[in-house]
């Protein structure tokens, strides 16, 4: 390769003529005419919605994002890994059409039109599917994804289905509908389900579904979210919801609507002075929270990602661990870390938990206490710890404006006052073990004795008795 000499530089700084090339020009003059892509459409709807996992997480490859079983959306489209559970996309959609009397054609004919709209949906684009395929993507994705919910739910005949009958085929399966990286809009979903409509709601329908299976879990806390879902109002308690993005947006809607965000403008005031004395941890390890007398334990078993602090005892709801529930809190904090700054309750939930768990003691502590209550995992207090540890890896949270905000003061708040590090110093020395009890109260009884005896013998020294 012909190196430029100085001379040469210094020729073309002299004015020496060159070729501009016009045409480049002229692309790069339409570049900067053209007005950049809204993120919000004519509705308020955000595009895109649909996400990779940014690459500041590391373990974006790991079996927490990526599908293991079945492929939805175009991003893992395609893979060897997904064939097995094509063949039942396919035996899915003819049996829906059959019962339903719908032709190929029609199906085309409600999608097609949204095409574009699902398009940019997905933050990258996805051209290697032309138009007929990515509708039919779309259709076949869709259909098989309600007809999955339908047969759990026992809305139809699902015997000797080869994959509702499998219970950990049907539940990898589960696991993957709610992979960030694994979604269509939900407009789709919507659209197919109104011309193959049964006699409920598509929410309800997917709803008793996760609800079925929280059941068989065990999972309570999880459960009794799904319960207090009123399917007539589209509303869990206070405001209806806003539309849906897709099945991961709906259930993250569904476990949120308890917990808002933003305190108010008073407790961001006091918080803000005593933040600079807690980063970046939030509040400290279970551990360092013992030593000035905090404890923790089992509180208000109704709903899931609830935490509270009363007369320093640390109240969390039991968090049940196993692949559903971990597979739902990595997309569910991934889904906000992408999407929207202001809605951070689950990464402040495992910010929450990280925080607490920095050892195997802290794990055991928080497992003897049965905050966490583990299922179906080999793993040990370590590996529990590195959960949680990968979860939060290029988490980003404002502790401040967290539904845990006023948690986290208060914690910090009695963390910080000495009175109860010297309390609890005392009760950890002398009041560990009842034999250590007993010592202290048989030495005080002596002390209070010895005490009333030096004191009489003063008294009969100064005033003997007269003869």
């Amino acid at each position: 390769m012909d190196m430029i000499t100085p001379a040469e530089a210094s020729a073309h700084e002299e004015g020496q003529s060159f070729e501009i090339d016009v045409e480049r020009i002229q692309l790069m003059q339409i570049k900067i005419s053209t007005a950049p892509q809204s993120l919000v459409d004519s509705n308020g709807k955000r595009y895109p919605f649909i996400h990779r996992l940014p690459p500041r997480f590391p373990d974006s490859e790991t079996s927490s994002y990526i599908p293991h079983t079945v492929s939805i959306g175009p991003l893992h489209r395609g893979k060897d890994q997904y064939r097995y559970i094509e063949q039942f996309k396919w035996s899915y959609l003819h049996a829906l059409m059959d019962r339903k009397k719908l032709s190929l054609e029609d199906l085309i004919k409600k999608i097609m039109p949204l095409e574009h709209r699902a398009r940019k949906s997905y933050t990258e684009e996805v051209d290697q599917l032309d138009s007929f395929e990515f509708v039919e993507m779309l259709i076949l994705d869709g259909c098989f994804i309600i007809e999955l919910f339908r047969k759990s739910r026992q809305i139809l005949s699902f015997e000797h289905d080869q994959i509702t009958s499998v219970s950990n085929i049907y539940q990898s399966i589960l696991e993957d509908l709610i992979k960030l990286e694994n979604q269509i809009p939900w407009i789709i979903l919507e659209e197919l389900f109104s011309i193959t409509r049964s006699s409920i709601t598509l929410e309800e329908t997917i709803v008793s579904a996760f609800r079925d299976t929280f059941r068989e879990y065990n999972m309570k806390s999880n459960l009794n979210i799904m319960n207090n879902y009123s399917m007539s109002t589209n509303r869990f308690g206070g405001e209806p919801f806003q539309p849906f993005r897709h099945l991961l947006h709906m259930l993250h809607t569904l476990f949120t609507s308890l917990w808002p965000e933003i305190p108010d403008i008073e407790f961001k005031t006091r918080y803000a002075h005593l933040s600079k004395m807690i980063q970046p941890r939030v509040i400290p390890s279970i551990s360092d929270l013992q030593k000035a007398g905090i404890t923790a334990k089992t509180g208000d078993t109704k709903f899931f990602l609830k935490a509270d602090f009363k007369h320093g005892t640390l109240l969390m709801t039991p968090l049940i661990l196993n692949n559903l529930m971990i597979c739902l809190l990595f997309n569910s904090m991934a889904f906000e870390q992408c999407q929207d700054p202001t809605k951070t309750q689950f990464s402040t939930y495992i910010t929450l938990l990280n925080c607490l768990m920095t050892n195997d003691n802290d794990v055991k502590y928080l497992i003897d206490q049965k905050i966490i209550q583990v299922q179906n995992f080999s793993g040990t207090e370590n590996d529990v710890i590195k959960i949680f540890r990968n979860m939060g890896k290029g988490l980003t949270l404002e502790p401040k404006t967290s539904y845990l905000s006023e948690l986290f003061y208060n914690i910090n708040l009695y963390h910080g006052k000495k009175w109860n590090v010297q309390m609890a110093k005392l009760s950890n020395t002398y009041f560990d073990s009842p034999w250590s009890a007993i010592s202290l109260l048989a030495a005080s009884v002596l002390l209070v004795l010895t005490f009333i005896q030096t004191f009489y013998t003063i008294i009969a020294y100064n005033n003997p008795p007269r003869s």
